[in-house]
């Protein structure tokens, strides 16, 4: 089921994507590097580093 994610990098580009995972969303943002990324619903947050379409997650909230 998807839902909707904010993305955001360190220098403050914001983008809100819908995808079904918090991975998936930090690769469809479209943004590069370390990335924040936050499930509007359910107030939960992953830490991902993005480069050339790979994430690797670095810490998450629970």
């Amino acid at each position: 089921m998807s839902t909707q994610f904010a993305v955001s990098d360190r220098i403050g580009n914001t983008k809100t994507v819908t995808a079904d995972s918090f991975e998936q969303a930090a690769i469809l943002s479209g943004l590069s590097g370390p990335l924040r990324v936050i499930d509007v619903h359910r107030n939960k947050e992953a830490r991902f580093y993005v480069h050339e379409n790979t994430a690797v997650l670095i810490g998450y909230s629970k």
